[in-house]
């Protein structure tokens, strides 16, 4: 942050209250989490808490800060802490860089800004040079106003980037060398992706940092470092504009049992906010896209097999999103369910990313034109199947049952052959007895995380 120096017009000052040492405090935010963000926020604390310090008449009382709370006051625990300080009478002039910096509405800010007057607090708006207890009240109303306009017009011409760029059909999602820690423990390091219309596989073993990336991608979780850009635009600035652009199924699907999948689509529509004349139609299109258009009126508790995830997909594409992210959807499903899933998946694929996260090979080998692999917490690949089982072509080989594996063979499978039970190993030699088999992507995936092994 500058180092900019706060002058306040000695002829307009409060006598009564200037004539003592003021308790002075400070308040500064910042949007989001991301690292660039966290190091101006602590640059902004660092340099109010210095100011303060240094003036002689001034007694330094706090500087309160919020980290990507939101915009709304009521979400900002270092904005209530410092009003609660306020009516507590500990604090009389507050340093604020501009006044967005108190929230976007300036109506409520305005609001607050009298009732701190009432109690005889003053804000310095630092970059307007308004102190709010000596400017005229329609001063301080009419700077608020070009603030929050100015303010409100950055965030406006960064959505009406991403609604030109949806228009055009380019979509696209990128993954900047984004790590996310939790403590000392890193659960995804320093991941760099794009996604563009197709379908993606999130292929790892349960614990490899999956479930991590769909959470950040879908704004669940924040990054430690790095950011996540939806058309070169930050995901947490865009907020709940880049929210609607998403379809998400979790892994565990919550519904009412008692309701219909008719009732329950209706439901989520209106929690969605979808415009009620464009319900009906939408809602009937998709209960027969997931082949539930003959039990729509059946209540879901009487639902079997993949049944209520088939609703869950349904409720995901109410909005007709531009991306379609699954967590794990045919988590114990039988085999006969993945298959049909896999099938409305490939079917809703379109010109839209659907990134799809699982731990079981067969869900994506058939519908994924790109597989992501995760190796020890970091990106091992991003890849087509073809690409990824090739790396092992001609180190597959297949021997009978019960046959002794030397040094530098690794069991990748058991399974059935023309001639009984069979091994599928994976060695640099061929074995004595084997015979060399095509690899497939399942082959590929046990001998990443074996070869992984130490």
């Amino acid at each position: 942050m500058s180092g900019y120096v706060i002058k306040i017009p000695q002829e307009k000052e409060n006598r009564t209250i200037w004539s003592r040492q003021l308790r002075v405090a400070a308040y500064c935010r910042v949007s989001t989490p991301y690292e660039e963000q966290q190091k101006s926020l602590e640059k902004q604390i660092k340099y109010f808490t210095q100011y303060i310090k240094r003036n002689p008449f001034w007694r330094f009382v706090a500087v309160y800060a919020d980290n990507a709370s939101g915009l709304h006051a009521k979400n900002r625990p270092g904005y209530q802490k410092m009003l609660k300080d306020c009516r507590k009478g500990k604090i009389d002039l507050i340093l604020v860089k501009s006044l967005s910096r108190f929230g976007r509405d300036a109506k409520e800010t305005m609001t607050t800004i009298r009732r701190l007057k009432q109690m005889g607090i003053g804000v310095y708006i630092e970059l307007g040079g308004i102190n709010t207890l000596t400017s005229p009240d329609s001063v301080v109303d009419l700077y608020a106003a070009f603030d929050q306009a100015e303010s409100q017009n950055k965030s406006d011409n960064i959505k009406f980037g991403l609604r030109r760029r949806m228009k055009s059909g380019k979509a696209m999602l990128s993954v900047e060398h984004v790590t996310k820690n939790y403590g000392r423990f890193t659960a995804l390091g320093d991941i760099s992706l794009t996604f563009t219309p197709g379908v993606y596989g999130l292929l790892a073993p349960n614990g490899a940092g999956k479930t991590t990336l769909i959470k950040m991608l879908t704004t669940l979780l924040f990054p430690t470092k790095g950011q996540i850009l939806w058309e070169g635009e930050d995901i947490q600035v865009l907020g709940a504009e880049y929210r609607g652009l998403l379809g998400y199924l979790l892994q565990q699907f919550g519904y009412y049992p008692n309701y219909t999948s008719r009732q329950f689509l209706r439901y989520a529509a209106a929690l969605q906010c979808i415009p009620r004349r464009e319900v009906d139609g939408r809602i009937e299109a998709l209960l027969e896209t997931v082949g539930l258009g003959d039990v729509a009126d059946e209540k879901m508790k009487k639902f079997s097999g993949g049944m209520p995830q088939r609703v869950g997909i349904a409720v995901a594409m109410l909005n007709d999103p531009k991306q379609l992210i699954l967590d794990e959807p045919t988590a114990g499903l039988a085999p006969r369910e993945r298959v049909r899933f896999r099938n409305l998946i490939h079917a809703l694929s379109g010109e839209r990313i659907v990134i799809l996260s699982t731990h079981i090979v067969s869900d994506i080998e058939t519908i994924a034109g790109q597989i992501v692999m995760f190796r020890d917490h970091r990106l091992y690949c991003c890849d087509s199947p073809a690409r990824i089982c090739a790396q092992f072509q001609g180190r597959v080989f297949q021997l009978p049952a019960g046959t002794a594996l030397a040094p530098g063979q690794f069991l990748l499978s058991e399974g059935q052959g023309e001639d009984g039970l069979v091994l599928r190993v994976l060695c640099d030699t061929p074995p004595i007895g084997g015979a060399m088999v095509t690899s497939g992507l399942e082959d590929a995936f046990l001998a990443i995380y074996r070869e992984g092994q130490p």
